[in-house]
C-alpha cells in the first residue's frame, strides 16, 4: 500500500494548483484586455497632421471591398501596425481623393498601385471617376508601379503621367472566362447526372453534362465580356488620348513586340504609348521631390498616405447633426443560409440587420 503523503506535501500541491489557476486567470484577463488597451491608445492618439504642399500617396492595398470583413478590434490593430488583412474599402479611397481635391494643403496625388489586389469592374469605375474629379480641381496626378496588371493600369491610365520601372511591364490581356468540365470523368466513375432546366442559356450544369462550352454559353459569355472590354479600352484610350485599337494590338502582339525589343517589356510599353517614362524608383522620388520637396525624416518626397489623410480630415471635421440618416446595409458575396462568414452573406445575419434598420427611428 502506497505511503500517505505528508501534510507539507499536500500543502505544497495545493499551493501549486492555486498558483496555476491564478496564472491562467491572469493570462486570460491579459488576452481579453489587449484589444481594449489598443482601442484606448488609438482613440486617445493624436490624429495625423496634414502639412502644406504635400503629395497624397494614394495606395490601395489588397482586394477592394465595400465593407471590411473583420471586427472593430482588428481595425484598431491595422491603424496602429498597418494593414494586415490586405483589404481596401472603396468608399474610403474615393473619400480621400474627393477631400484632397478641395484641400489646399494637398498639391498633387501620387497613385502607388503595386499592392492593389482583386477588384471588380464596378469598383474600378468608382475609383476612376474619383481620379477624374481630382484632376478637375487642377491638381496633378502621377501613377507609379514596378509593374501594371490590367486593373492597375486601368487606374494609372487616368493619371497625367505614368511611370514604369526599367525591369517592369504592362500586362493587358482582355477579359475571359475559363471552365473545367467533368462529363468524361463522371462517365468513367459511373455517376449519372439528372438535370431539369428551362431555356437555352442555362449553363450552370454544363460542367457536369459536357466536355466543352456550348454555343449558347459561349455567345452569352462573349456578350458580357465584349461589353466589359469595350468599356475598358474606350475609357483607357480616351484618358491616354490614343485610339482604342491600340490596346487590342498591344494585347494581341505583345509576344512579337517583346521579341523585337529584345525582351525589354518596359520599352515595349513605352514605345506603345502606354507609359510616359521608364524610371527607377529613386528617379521617381527625385521627380516628386522637385515638385513637393524632400522630407527630412525619411529622405523621400513630402507626403501623407491616404489612410492617414482620411483620419486627419475626419478628425478635423465636425460630426454632422441630423435627426435622420440613410442606412446602408452592405451585401457582398453570395447569400447563404444561416450566419455570415468571410466571403458569404448569411440570410439570418442579413435579415437581422434589415430588422435593426427598420426599428431605428433615425434611419
Amino acid at each position: 500500500m502506497a505511503a500517505k503523503s505528508s501534510f507539507f506535501g499536500r500543502l505544497f500541491a495545493l499551493l501549486w494548483r492555486a498558483i496555476a489557476v491564478i496564472y491562467g486567470l491572469l493570462m486570460l484577463v491579459s488576452l481579453l484586455m489587449v484589444p481594449v488597451v489598443l482601442y484606448v491608445l488609438y482613440s486617445g492618439a493624436t490624429p495625423p497632421q496634414v502639412e502644406d504642399d504635400v503629395a497624397l500617396v494614394w495606395a490601395p492595398v489588397g482586394d477592394l471591398v465595400e465593407q471590411r470583413s473583420h471586427s472593430v478590434g482588428n481595425v484598431v490593430v491595422e491603424q496602429l501596425l498597418g494593414p494586415r488583412d490586405r483589404e481596401s474599402v472603396v468608399h474610403d479611397l474615393v473619400k480621400s481623393l474627393d477631400a484632397a481635391a478641395d484641400d489646399g494643403r494637398i498639391k498633387l496625388a501620387f497613385l502607388k498601385l503595386d499592392e492593389l489586389g482583386a477588384a471588380s469592374a464596378g469598383q474600378l469605375q468608382d475609383l476612376v471617376e474619383a481620379i477624374d474629379r481630382f484632376k478637375q480641381s487642377g491638381k496633378k496626378v502621377v501613377a507609379w508601379s514596378p509593374t501594371y496588371n490590367q486593373a492597375q493600369y486601368y487606374l494609372a491610365a487616368h493619371a497625367d503621367e505614368i511611370y514604369l520601372d526599367p525591369l517592369g511591364y504592362v500586362f493587358v490581356e482582355g477579359y475571359g472566362v475559363f471552365q473545367t468540365y467533368f462529363k468524361d470523368a463522371l462517365d468513367k466513375l459511373g455517376v449519372t447526372i439528372n438535370v431539369f432546366r428551362v431555356g437555352e442559356y442555362k449553363s450552370f450544369v454544363e460542367p457536369f453534362t459536357r466536355n466543352d462550352m456550348s454555343p449558347q454559353a459561349r455567345a452569352a459569355n462573349r456578350a458580357w465580356l465584349d461589353s466589359l472590354w469595350t468599356t475598358y479600352r474606350e475609357q483607357t484610350a480616351g484618358a491616354r488620348e490614343f485610339e482604342p485599337q491600340t490596346l487590342d494590338e498591344y494585347a494581341a502582339q505583345l509576344d512579337t513586340r517583346m521579341q523585337r525589343a529584345g525582351g525589354d517589356a518596359a520599352e515595349v510599353a513605352l514605345s506603345s504609348g502606354l507609359v510616359d517614362q521608364v524610371l527607377a524608383v529613386e528617379e521617381v522620388r527625385e521627380q516628386m521631390r522637385a515638385l513637393v520637396g524632400q522630407d527630412p525624416d525619411h529622405g523621400s518626397f513630402r507626403q501623407i498616405d491616404n489612410r492617414s489623410y482620411l483620419r486627419a480630415v475626419r478628425a478635423e471635421a465636425e460630426a454632422p447633426r441630423t435627426d435622420s440618416r440613410i442606412a446602408m446595409v452592405v451585401v457582398d458575396g453570395p447569400i447563404v443560409d444561416g450566419e455570415s462568414a468571410r466571403g458569404a452573406v448569411g440570410g439570418d445575419t442579413l435579415s437581422r440587420r434589415i430588422a435593426e434598420v427598420r426599428r431605428d427611428d433615425h434611419a
